[in-house]
């Protein structure tokens, strides 16, 4: 039998800190959100665009991918709703759309670039 602090009362609080912690823990992996914002960046002429920069802005946070060699890209772990996309590209004018992630139809997003 145990005797002081670590008695019965230490392992029920220990186990209801780790019951917490574990909680908490779930709660920010939630937070790290489930939606993705995908698509393609072609020129007028229907060709991919490799390197551009992507960027997702919402609530005073932005996170950028390069698109690939098939002028792909892909933003995965967002928080569901309406975001601010900037697409820039060498040669290219800066391109600005509003998408939502909420919205099937609309996570695919094709940009069409025009030179400068």
């Amino acid at each position: 039998m145990r005797n002081g602090r670590n008695g019965p009362l230490g392992g029920l609080l220990l186990g209801l800190l780790v019951t917490s912690s574990l909680s908490a823990a779930t709660q920010v992996a939630a937070a790290a959100g489930s939606a993705t914002l995908r698509g393609t960046v072609t020129d007028d002429a229907g060709r991919p665009i490799r390197g551009a920069v992507v960027r997702a802005s919402a609530a005073g946070k932005t996170i950028a991918r390069y698109t690939d060699q098939d002028g792909r890209y892909r933003i995965p772990g967002l928080e569901v709703g309406r975001y601010e996309l900037s697409i820039d590209a060498y040669g290219f004018a800066l391109d600005k759309q509003t998408r939502d992630t909420a919205d099937a139809t609309d996570g695919l997003v094709n940009c069409r670039r025009r030179t400068t």
